[in-house]
């Protein structure tokens, strides 16, 4: 009854300021009378309306501080004493429900935290402040005993409980299994990918850019967006670009090079086989200069071993013309851009 007669007290003590502000304002002038319908005198209406409220919160337990506290979070008195009898305080509520919680929804929150951990209620208040409106997935994980950290990113990623069945059977831990399920793998594939060295998000950035399992193990030496370029540039052997990185090429730098001409091939295997070259690199030479005179035609392979023969032959200074030698290489670099790009059977 205390209670009760505070809340009078208070409302009161309202109505006699609003009366007073009426009249502080100086008398009002007198009106002409006028015919008026009969009317309702509410006073005694609304004075029974807060007597009943007071009633009602001081019979759930609630001083005036605490009432007040819960009406300024805008609760009823109905969910506030359910709210506080799962000791979640308003300010928490309120978090809570900022996130597009109802009131029942709430309190459904409330219930389900004080069954799903021996310290539900703290990790219910841990995920208001963290991220309340992850809380009712949080939740879900919360009660099979995850703890706050993994309940929140897994509900981030909006791996639910349900959709981990089909990982845990493929033998994934969870934990694990998070960063390929955000990165929208099934477990099956995301273990090869697994098994092959890559990370989620390494398999994610190949797999938007549109390579299989496959050739992301040929080009992991550049990652995905070299790659792409190397392909759109012509070059569709992983090898052969490394080899062309390698010289300091490029993808930009295809467009640079040189088919390599009969005479540039035989002009070659003359200068190899008159310092004293490699006999290999020179019949090589001769064979494909006779049989078709293109480097189109002619394997990476030999017009890398042609750069080389010559390099060394000029360091070695067994070569009469230099100067002959080095512009056969520069001519030679340039046909490496062109056989880079041509498939040999």
């Amino acid at each position: 009854m205390v209670v009760v007669g505070l809340f009078i007290v208070l409302v009161v003590s309202i109505l006699v300021a609003y009366i007073g502000l009426r009249y502080s304002d100086g008398p009002t002038r007198p009106s002409k009378p006028t015919a008026t319908a009969p009317s309702i005198d509410l006073t005694d209406a609304e004075h029974e309306a807060l007597r009943i409220a007071a009633h009602e919160w001081g019979a759930r337990g609630f001083d005036l501080d605490a009432a007040t506290t819960w009406i300024n979070h805008g609760f009823d008195s109905d969910h506030a004493f359910l709210f506080r009898s799962l000791a979640l305080d308003a300010p928490t509520a309120a978090r809570l429900r900022s996130a597009g919680l109802e009131d029942s929804d709430l309190v459904a929150l409330a219930e389900e935290a004080s069954f799903a951990h021996h310290d539900g209620h703290a990790q219910l208040v841990m995920l208001a402040e963290q991220a309340p409106h992850l809380a009712p997935q949080a939740l879900a994980w919360i009660r099979l005993g995850a703890s706050t950290d993994q309940a929140l990113a897994y509900a981030r990623e909006e791996f639910t409980p349900a959709a981990s069945e089909t990982w845990r059977d493929a033998g994934w831990h969870l934990d694990d299994a998070l960063p390929w399920f955000a990165a929208r793998f099934e477990p099956t594939p995301a273990l090869s990918w697994l098994d092959q060295g890559f990370a989620a998000a390494e398999a994610g950035a190949w797999r938007r850019e549109h390579f299989g399992l496959r050739q992301a193990v040929e080009w992991r030496a550049f990652g995905p967006d070299e790659t792409r370029r190397w392909l759109q540039s012509g070059v569709r052997d992983a090898s052969k670009a490394i080899a062309l990185r390698a010289r300091g090429y490029g993808p930009d730098d295809l467009g640079y090079g040189t088919v390599l001409t009969r005479d540039d091939l035989l002009s070659a295997a003359d200068e190899i086989a008159a310092a004293g070259g490699s006999p290999d690199v020179e019949r090589r030479l001769r064979k494909i200069a006779t049989s078709a005179g293109r480097a189109g035609d002619v394997a990476m392979d030999l017009v890398e071993d042609v750069l080389v023969e010559l390099q060394r032959l000029v360091d070695s200074g067994r070569v009469a013309t230099p100067t002959v030698a080095r512009a056969l290489t520069r001519r030679f670099e340039r046909g490496l851009l062109v056989a880079a790009r041509t498939p040999v059977n």
